[in-house]
């Protein structure tokens, strides 16, 4: 899918189904590069969101908030 992407022009794709906090780069260094960001929950250990905000057409910038407290969280499980 990664591959399907890059060619067909998609350079960020945010993803959360998985849960997990992680970032990977298919072809850095290639004109079709795509950047993969995965997503965490507010349903998972540790809780956490991620903020993006574009600084220009071409500079973004991707935080990560950790919560250190959810309401009712054990429910969860």
């Amino acid at each position: 899918m990664s591959k399907l992407y890059s060619r067909a022009g998609i350079r960020v794709h945010f993803a959360g189904h998985m849960h997990i906090n992680d970032t990977g780069s298919l072809n850095p260094e290639a004109n079709e590069e795509l950047i993969n960001i995965q997503v965490p929950s507010l349903a998972a250990f540790p809780p956490a969101y991620k903020i993006m905000n574009l600084k220009t057409d071409h500079i973004m910038e991707v935080k990560t908030q950790l919560l250190q407290k959810v309401d009712r969280f054990d429910e969860f499980f």
